[in-house]
């Protein structure tokens, strides 16, 4: 009875100390999972951050120019103030990138480019109907990965920077919005 007990309390002791104590076991889990001091970084994790760069290296440069070239005043007003918000989201973007090892990419998506350059071959009244709704549509599509990411995250820093990208995506998709109904 005696060696039962032990052999059960071993066997569970040796069970209890191989389970991940420290986000440092995540590292060798085969899940993609890298330890930092801010809390685990994983897959959804690195997918915000490389969506947000990608989202910001083409919505930054067409916010700006729409801030010069469209026709309606209240659309180049929203158009810079979604460059300035957007360009200080860009910085911490890349400032939790650095802080968390992840590489971020350089160029737009092939889809972010091909909008760009549809926007650049309108004018006028056109113009700013292809702004407002690509740039929606770009908040459309950031929407559910900054959800997913800040309900599997166990990063705060991620977390911070989701909860800052889904408020400025929030407030812009309205503001959007706003101006795509008030022709």
């Amino acid at each position: 009875m005696l060696f039962t007990l032990l052999t059960s309390l071993a066997v569970a002791v040796l069970a209890w100390v191989s389970l991940p104590a420290t986000p440092t076991r995540l590292a060798t889990d085969g899940g993609g999972w890298t330890p930092h001091e801010s809390g685990p970084v994983g897959p959804a994790d690195r997918a915000l951050l490389t969506m947000l760069r990608q989202d910001l290296l083409w919505r930054i440069p067409v916010s700006q120019q729409a801030g010069q070239l469209a026709r309606r005043p209240a659309v180049r007003a929203v158009a810079t103030t979604v460059a300035a918000d957007l360009t200080e989201l860009s910085d911490r973007v890349r400032a939790v990138a650095v802080q968390l090892a992840v590489q971020l990419p350089s160029q737009p998506t092939g889809q972010q480019q091909a909008w760009s350059s549809q926007l650049s071959s309108t004018s006028g009244g056109r113009y700013d109907q292809a702004l407002l709704a690509k740039l929606r549509a770009g908040c459309g599509q950031l929407t559910p990965l900054i959800a997913e990411a800040r309900a599997q995250t166990r990063n705060e820093l991620v977390r911070a920077l989701a909860d800052q990208a889904a408020a400025l995506v929030d407030r812009h998709t309205k503001d959007l919005t706003d101006l795509i109904n008030k022709p």
